[in-house]
């Protein structure tokens, strides 16, 4: 490349060498800075003719100024500027026409960029010469650079591609790529794309010559990627023997265990249970095994219900191992609790409530693990078992006494919170459901527990409608795109803080929840609506915005019946009366007075008629 280069930069020099009479600064610089390049002085070379580049823009040799640049930026590894100058070099067909080999200088640009760490500035550049210089003495290493790239990127197909060709090369090493590295990044961008088969053919060739020592991989890893490939390309005959290699080389390995059990399982789906037998026996006296592998029939089904995600199936299995295990090991214990979690989520409660009695009676430190306590919690609640529950739960966990409550406690206190409501004692559900609150752990619940507190203060004897508001005024604003967001799923929050401003007579702070509700309500929650509705309306009345006051308790009344129809009917024969609607006051009172029975509302009433108002006026 040096021979080459430095004819094409002396013919560079020599066009550049004939100076203009008007131009005589701009050559003076321009043949310094060719200069320092030619004697090797990159740095005073960049310097100069950056200068250049920067103050004679439009010279006419500033392509071959920016060309030596370019090639000054390579000589001095400035990757990222040569990546930036190489665009400006008016194409492959101009920088060729200086005399360079343009596949050359891309491979050079590439390899620079790659040694400073810069893969994807560099890819660019080497699909560029993998698509268009592709019968080029760099079209090879370019191809191996760019799928060692992809595969980096998790792009496997992409690099499986680039490298395949590689394979078909007469001499790969001289074409500058690592034989061992090749197929190694082939083998395995097949193997991630589940092409076992064909990542097989080329793991073998590597322990056929013997190139895997070339590579900086463990021996032990080495067997394992091998014997589970052929596992995966359903070639047993291979995995066995990729096995037995491993277990000669590897005795100690525990990932060996892991192998054994590949390989018997295999043998097993093809129906060869007596040679699946050997391979499950080794397991299973292998010290790294877990416990669940010695028992070799039970362990096979529950591995491929578990690997199938059939869950009846694998607690099913599972108490069935139950009874051949030592009470007080970890393995009797941890089948325990997976059974109680299987039994759960299989929706099977009173099974999960029995699961977790056992596993209590037998083991009762996992009675402190808030998460099991939250399996046993939820069956009983999903079950119907509200009183067992409310027995049961306090006895387990004091509440008042946790140090560090976690999620899964929190979630236990909201069960309940819950069953006290429904059992009827709503004061001490609010009080603990305080208490929950002030947890750092129940912040991710804050408004779950705030719509539980809000149905528990609608319950005769409860309280703490107040707090609510101001919690839900203290974390949240409609004035934040996010808390909005979140609102949305919890309209009656918002309600509950109109109606604190409205009980408290503050009717314009009431308003802009009250008309976010509006806008935002869904069209199912039709008895929230009526109320929304009606506090509004109420609101505008008191503050004497007549029209809007109208137009809300005109949209609220077909809404309405019984009493709170009543009130809307009274509260729009005020507003006519206010506006001076004589006309729909005079037929609304009439109509009012009608249909009513309460005498409170009838006294009202007087006011806003012509004549008595009672039973069968006219």
């Amino acid at each position: 490349m040096k021979s080459w280069l430095a004819v094409a930069v002396g013919c560079l020099i020599i066009v550049l060498a004939v100076p203009a009479a008007a131009r005589q600064s701009e050559d003076a610089l321009a043949r310094v800075a060719i200069g320092a390049y030619r004697d090797g002085f990159y740095d005073v070379a960049r310097q100069e003719l950056e200068t250049f580049v920067a103050t004679y823009p439009e010279s006419p040799h500033i392509s071959q100024i920016r060309l030596i640049l370019f090639l000054t930026y390579l000589q001095v590894h400035a990757c990222t500027e040569a990546a930036d100058i190489w665009p400006r070099l008016g194409g492959d067909e101009e920088v060729a026409a200086a005399g360079f080999s343009v596949p050359q200088l891309l491979l050079r640009l590439s390899l620079c960029l790659l040694r400073s760490d810069r893969g994807n500035a560099a890819r660019p550049f080497l699909e560029h010469l993998v698509a268009r210089y592709h019968r080029t003495a760099v079209a090879s290493p370019a191809r191996f650079h760019l799928g060692r790239l992809l595969f980096a990127a998790g792009e496997f197909a992409g690099a499986e591609a680039a490298l395949a060709p590689l394979i078909e090369e007469p001499d790969r090493t001289a074409c500058g790529v690592p034989e061992a590295d090749l197929f190694y990044l082939l083998g395995m961008a097949r193997y991630r794309q589940a092409k076992y088969p064909a990542a097989l053919v080329l793991f073998e060739s590597l322990t056929a010559s013997g190139d895997w020592r070339r590579l900086p991989l463990d021996v032990c890893r080495r067997h394992a990627l091998v014997t589970e490939t052929a596992v995966r390309a359903n070639d047993v005959a291979a995995a066995r023997r990729h096995l037995a290699a491993w277990r000669s080389a590897c005795p100690d390995d525990g990932a060996v265990s892991r192998g054994l059990l590949l390989v018997g399982e295999k043998l097993a789906a093809a129906g060869d249970y007596e040679a699946a037998g050997g391979y499950l026996r080794a397991a299973v006296e292998h010290p790294a095994l877990d416990v669940r592998g010695r028992y070799a029939a039970l362990g096979l089904l529950a591995g491929a219900a578990r690997q199938g995600n059939r869950e009846a199936e694998l607690a099913g299995i599972i108490e069935q191992l139950l009874p051949l295990e030592e009470e007080g090991t970890k393995e009797h214990r941890s089948h325990l609790q997976a059974l109680a979690a299987l039994r759960y989520r299989l929706g099977e409660y009173d099974a999960a409530v029995a699961a977790c009695g056992a596993l209590f009676h037998r083991y009762p430190e996992t009675a402190g693990e808030s998460s099991q306590l939250f399996i046993l919690a939820d069956s009983l609640a999903a079950a119907g078992r509200c009183p067992e529950l409310v027995d049961e739960m306090p006895r387990r966990v004091d509440f008042a006494a946790l140090e560090t409550p976690d999620a899964f406690h929190v979630r236990i206190g909201l069960l309940l919170v819950r069953c006290l409501g429904t059992e009827g004692r709503p004061v001490e559900a609010f009080r603990l459901l305080q208490r929950i609150y002030a947890w750092p752990a129940a912040a991710e619940f804050r408004l779950l527990l705030l719509g539980r507190g809000y149905a528990l203060a609608r319950e005769p004897g409860s309280a703490g409608r107040d707090w609510i508001a101001a919690e839900v005024l203290r974390h949240y604003s409609l004035d934040n795109r996010e808390d909005v967001a979140l609102l949305r799923d919890h309209p009656y929050l918002v309600y509950a803080v109109a109606d604190r401003f409205y009980r408290s007579g503050a009717y314009d702070q009431a308003l802009p929840s009250l008309a976010w509700l509006r806008q935002n309500l869904p069209a199912t929650a039709t008895e929230l609506r009526r109320q929304i509705l009606f506090v509004l309306g109420d609101s505008l009345f008191h503050l004497q915005d007549d029209i809007p006051a109208i137009g809300t308790f005109e949209e609220l009344l077909p809404l309405t019946a019984d009493r709170q129809r009543e009130l809307t009917m009274l509260r729009l024969v005020q507003l006519y009366h206010r506006r001076g609607f004589a006309e729909k006051q005079r037929r609304l009172a009439a109509e009012l007075a009608a249909v009513t029975t309460d005498e409170e509302l009838r006294r009202a009433l007087r006011s806003y008629m012509p004549e008595p108002v009672g039973k069968g006026s006219p």
